[in-house]
């Protein structure tokens, strides 16, 4: 089987890539700006800088059985309306091409922040009410590949990502802020009061997971990326502390928690992993 990897420089792209290496038997993996080391002899780096106007053709991406589709702009900003105006009108158009020109099945990053304010063990198939532009795109997006469906013949794999964690993530997230203040041996880090109830899973646990949709599921599905283990912001924080042997202080309450998420929920995983 071969496939394709839309986003592979990003943070979770990169660590899908060893095991799409060992799941298929080619992948090409896009890139828009600087090519990555290529370390797997079977994993082709192509430049693809997705805009309003480009289009692909699956000669280009190497024929590919499935396409992984991870990338999303102004993830700095949730509440961008660029969500909606740009990105969603976009990478709309570039995957119902890719559909138009026969590709049998597509597998697409989604986020649990579709869910809106609902609280507990979140079900794939639980209602959505998304209150913000960037989880609106989201849900757009999926509603409007799953009605291509009624004309032409794909499988569609959607897939509600929770909380990643881990190396090379985006400094501004949480994990990668608090080993930065251990290993600059700060003696206080700011955090939210810390007792809403969360889903973290480890960076190599989701890739893992999402680069192995296609044997799993044969049809088309919803699930969460998630490790359907609920534990409070501090007490996570407080294992990534016990685990780099750091005494750092938390200071709660510095900052307020985001609007848009409910104090408590998680996901129900597919099957549960090790975080």
């Amino acid at each position: 089987m071969k496939c394709a990897l839309i986003g592979a420089s990003g943070f979770l792209g990169r660590h899908c890539i060893p095991f799409l290496s060992n799941n298929f038997d080619s992948v090409v993996a896009t890139y828009t700006t600087a090519r990555p080391t290529s370390l797997y002899l079977n994993v082709t780096h192509k430049k693809l800088v997705i805009s309003p106007i480009s289009s692909v053709s699956l000669s280009e991406l190497g024929n590919p059985d499935v396409v992984f589709f991870l990338p999303w702009g102004f993830l700095q900003d949730f509440s961008s309306p660029q969500h909606i105006e740009q990105e969603l009108p976009k990478y709309l158009r570039f995957l119902t091409s890719l559909i138009t020109q026969g590709l049998p099945y597509l597998v697409v990053a989604g986020t649990c922040l579709e869910y809106g304010l609902q609280e507990g063990c979140l079900d794939p198939d639980s209602p959505l009410y998304p209150l913000i532009p960037y989880a609106q795109a989201k849900c757009i997006l999926h509603s409007s590949l799953r009605r291509l469906q009624q004309t032409y013949s794909f499988t569609l794999n959607w897939s509600r990502f929770f909380y990643i964690y881990g190396l090379d993530q985006n400094p501004r997230s949480l994990y990668p802020s608090l080993m930065q203040s251990i290993n600059q041996n700060n003696s206080i880090f700011n955090l939210s009061e810390g007792n809403q109830v969360r889903d973290f899973i480890h960076v190599d646990s989701a890739a893992m997971l999402f680069s192995s949709i296609p044997f799993l599921y044969s049809c088309s599905t919803t699930i969460n990326i998630s490790s359907g283990s609920p534990i409070s912001v501090k007490d996570q924080v407080h294992q990534w502390c016990k685990q780099s042997k750091s005494n750092i202080r938390l200071n709660l309450g510095f900052y307020q928690i985001p609007f848009y998420e409910p104090f408590r929920f998680w996901g129900k995983p597919p099957f549960l992993l090790n975080a």
